[in-house]
């Protein structure tokens, strides 16, 4: 069912300490906002995420702010290697 992504089924969702569980909605809210470039998502920048905070009123802490732009190149990093997976497994053999 998942074949697009080398996959028999979905990976799970990892389990995320109740402490945590803002910082997870957090991202995922501004990760649904991040402007896009020709190569994909691009990094989510100090201002979107001051004027998420603003418009919002979630007051984040500085080492809040670190875990999310950690959570950021995570993701991105991730992304970036499932894409290169997938081109990689698109590549005709002969072509070079």
């Amino acid at each position: 069912m998942y074949e697009r992504f080398g996959r028999d089924e979905l990976i799970q969702e990892p389990e995320i300490p109740e402490e945590g569980e803002s910082l997870w909605a957090a991202f995922w809210l501004l990760n649904r906002r991040r402007p896009q470039g020709m190569n994909g998502p691009q990094p989510l920048t100090y201002a979107e995420i001051a004027s998420w905070s603003r418009l919002t009123g979630e007051i984040l802490l500085r080492e809040e702010i670190t875990i999310i732009t950690d959570m950021d190149d995570a993701y991105l990093d991730a992304l970036s290697k499932e894409r290169e997976a997938q081109r990689v497994a698109n590549e005709k053999p002969g072509k070079g």
